[in-house]
């Protein structure tokens, strides 16, 4: 009987606890990279087992050895300083695989070395073309830079309307520089200056430099036809004036007819006499007053030509309230000035005095060659509104006289003027062709008021 304390000889030996190893920190291993004369390895056979050699003995697990948990250290191509590298030799060589024809395959070498981690790839990068330096020519056919003004073309807008606008505002100014043609400037300088600011600011209207240039001549037009307007008034007065003095003389002015030394200044001639006077405020407002004062040229062979009158209005303490200056040619015999003061305001007049040419002044005209003026058929019509006075004038003058004046004068019962009227006529016939007149008095006149006409040049 066997023993059972006795060992089996086919028990394993027991084993005793294993012990835990001390943690320890894997060092980092940096593999080194696969030479290109390493050897090809390749599985060696593996050897048949022995036939009557015994099983292996139950061998008891060890404990695993848990590692406490590191860190993931920071990849690295080399190990750092600090930290020992351990060589393991070279790597393992790789099985060599024959192709199917039993041919090795090609060796292709080590692979490409690859650049160090975090090294960006170059890519492609646009980069614009460099811009021209300033004031260089542009390249023909290159895009324009941003910000640089478009190129414009050629502007075919119409021209038309500024072409017409300075055409008229020349004419228009040509006109206005020329005497009496300047009255009619204005149409075409209206024209010019509308029609050049209509194409200046119109969008749509070409020819800027016509428009600007028909605007700026029709102003001056304008300026210069103003001038004209005043310089052609004074030159017609003077024909007026010269036409009045040929008729008197029936010659040139200063040339006249008749006896003594002719156009000379007379040396006997006499002062021109104030025959009557009047005055009286209107009745339509009681700041104006009106005036009329009877002239006599005791001259028979003498006129005044264009003669300077002027009428005074005087307060009772001698204080001139107003005057006025009035232009006749006084013939022989009587003529009347009428007038109106306007600035007389809350005064009263007094008296007038009136100042006219001196004999000095008179020119020798002779009576039978000068010719006078005769009045016919005066009448009257009145309603409650006003009262009309009507007649005939004529001359025995031996030319046309022109703007010949008509002054009717109204007296009360007593034979006081109360008031005046005055009309004007185109022509007065030579020869004595009558040309009716017609006077207005828009006063309530009272009854038993008389007329009187007088006519003068």
């Amino acid at each position: 009987m066997s023993d059972p304390n006795a060992s089996d000889p086919r028990s394993p030996e027991p084993v005793p606890p294993a012990q835990t190893a001390p943690e320890q920190v894997p060092p980092v291993v940096t593999p080194a990279p696969a030479s290109p004369d390493t050897a090809v390895w390749a599985p060696a056979p593996a050897a048949a087992p022995p036939a009557s050699t015994a099983p292996p003995e139950p061998v008891a697990p060890a404990t695993p050895a848990v590692a406490a948990p590191q860190e993931p250290a920071p990849p690295q191509y080399a190990a750092p300083d600090s930290t020992p590298t351990v060589d393991y030799g070279p790597p393992a060589a790789q099985p060599q695989y024959a192709a199917p024809d039993g041919t090795a395959a090609p060796d292709y070498g080590p692979p490409a070395a690859q650049p160090p981690h975090g090294t960006p790839v170059a890519s492609q990068v646009y980069a614009p073309p460099a811009a021209p330096p300033y004031g260089a020519p542009p390249v023909y056919g290159a895009p324009p830079s941003y910000g640089a003004p478009t190129p414009q073309g050629p502007d075919n807008r119409s021209k038309v309307l500024a072409i017409i606008a300075l055409v008229a505002a020349g004419v228009g100014f040509i006109a206005a520089a020329i005497p009496f043609v300047t009255f009619g400037s204005g149409v075409f300088l209206l024209a010019g200056f509308v029609m050049g600011l209509i194409a200046l600011i119109g969008k749509r209207q070409g020819g800027k430099g016509f428009s600007l240039a028909a605007v700026i001549v029709s102003v001056v037009g304008w300026i210069l036809a103003i001038f004209m307007v005043f310089f052609s008034i004074g030159l017609f007065g003077q024909a007026v004036d010269s036409s009045i003095t040929q008729g008197l003389n029936g010659s040139d002015p200063g040339s006249g007819s008749g006896s003594g030394s002719g156009a000379d200044t007379a040396t006997d001639a006499q002062d021109i006499v104030v025959d009557e006077s009047a005055f009286g405020r209107s009745s339509y407002d009681d700041g104006t007053w009106w005036y009329v004062v009877i002239l006599d040229n005791p001259n028979d062979d003498y006129v005044f030509d264009y003669a300077d009158i002027a009428v005074e209005a005087l307060a009772s303490s001698g204080t001139i309230l107003d005057s006025d200056t009035a232009y006749a040619t006084l013939l022989s015999g009587q003529t009347v000035i009428t007038g109106t003061f306007y600035s007389v305001g809350s005064g009263e007049i007094d008296s007038l005095s009136v100042t006219g040419p001196d004999a000095s002044e008179a020119i020798t005209s002779p009576l039978e060659d000068t010719g006078t003026f005769t009045i016919n058929d005066l009448a009257t019509t009145s309603d409650s509104y006003y009262t009309t006075v009507t007649g005939t004038v004529s001359g025995d003058f031996d030319q046309d006289q022109s703007y010949a004046s008509i002054t009717v004068v109204a007296r009360d019962a007593s034979g006081q003027i109360i008031g005046s009227g005055w009309t004007s006529i185109d022509r007065l016939p030579a020869g004595g062709t009558p040309v009716q007149f017609e006077v207005d008095f828009y006063d309530t006149l009272p009854s038993g008021t008389t007329f009187e006409a007088y006519a003068s040049l």
